[in-house]
C-alpha cells in the first residue's frame, strides 16, 4: 500500500492531554514543525500554549495509522480525534479532516479569552508576526500565478459594477435615497482639488468616457434650461411693470 499521509498522536506527559492531527510528513518533520510554530511564530492555540507552558521536552509523538488517500486520512483523523475525545479532554479545536468547524469546547475558551477585551486591538508585534506568518513561502499563493483566462474573467467582471459598489449591492431603493441625499450638495473647492489630483493620469475606458460625456451633456441642457427659465421670468417681470 503506498502511503498518503499519517494520523498521529501528540502526549503532553505532564497532564496526560492529547493532540490529534494528521501529516504527509514524516512525524519527526510535523513534530518539529508545531514546536516552530509555538515558540518561534508564537501562535496562539490551546495545544501551543501548552506546549509554550510546559516545554517541547514534556510532549511526545506517536503513530496511530497509515492512509492510503486524503479522504481516508481525513476521515480517519476524525475517528480518533472522536475515540480519544480530543476535543473535550485535549488540546484539539476543531472536529479534523477538512472541517473548519470550532468545537464548543473550543468557542467557550475563546469566549472566556475575550471577555473584558472589547474592541481589542493588535500590538505592533502581533501585526508583525501576523505578517511574517502570512508572506513569503508560508503564503497559499506564493509563487502562483492566475491564468490568462482567470484574469480576463475577473477583469470582465469588474468592469461591468461600477467602481463605487463594487464588493455590494444596493437596492434601488436604496440608490435613490442615495441620490436624494446628495441633492443640492456642493462639494468644497478643497473636496474638488483632491478628487481631480486622485483622477489625473488614470486611463479611461471607452464606457467610462461614454459616461462622462453624457453626464456633461445633461448638466449642460439643465444649466440650458435654468438659464432660459430665468430669462423667462425676468421678461415675464417686466412686461408686467
Amino acid at each position: 500500500m503506498s502511503i498518503y499521509g499519517r494520523v498521529y498522536v501528540i502526549i503532553c506527559e505532564v497532564n496526560g492531554r492529547q493532540y490529534v492531527g494528521q501529516t504527509r510528513q514524516t512525524l519527526p518533520q510535523r513534530w518539529a514543525g508545531h514546536v516552530y510554530d509555538a515558540l518561534k511564530r508564537q501562535m496562539k492555540t490551546y495545544f501551543y500554549n501548552a506546549v509554550r507552558k510546559y516545554g517541547a521536552a514534556s510532549f511526545k509523538i506517536a503513530l496511530l495509522e497509515e492512509c492510503e488517500d486524503r479522504g481516508t486520512l481525513d476521515e480517519r483523523e476524525i475517528h480518533w480525534i472522536n475515540a480519544l475525545e480530543t476535543l473535550e479532554h485535549g488540546y484539539n479545536s476543531k472536529q479534523g479532516g477538512d472541517s473548519h468547524v470550532w468545537s464548543a469546547a473550543a468557542r467557550k475558551r475563546q469566549s472566556e479569552r475575550q471577555k473584558g477585551k472589547p474592541g481589542t486591538k493588535h500590538s505592533e508585534e502581533t501585526k508583525r508576526r501576523m505578517s511574517e506568518i502570512h508572506s513569503g513561502p508560508r503564503n497559499e499563493r506564493f509563487g502562483k500565478k492566475n491564468t490568462a483566462k482567470s484574469r480576463a474573467k475577473t477583469s470582465a467582471t469588474l468592469k461591468s459594477i461600477p467602481h463605487h459598489l463594487r464588493g455590494q449591492r444596493h437596492t434601488p431603493e436604496m440608490l435613490e435615497r442615495f441620490r436624494q441625499a446628495k441633492l443640492g450638495k456642493v462639494a468644497s473647492e478643497d473636496s474638488k482639488r483632491k478628487t481631480s489630483e486622485s483622477l489625473r493620469g488614470k486611463p479611461k475606458s471607452e464606457e467610462h468616457r461614454a459616461r462622462l460625456s453624457e453626464a456633461a451633456k445633461r448638466w449642460r441642457a439643465e444649466k440650458k434650461r435654468k438659464a432660459e427659465a430665468e430669462r423667462d421670468s425676468q421678461t415675464s417681470d417686466s412686461v408686467q411693470d
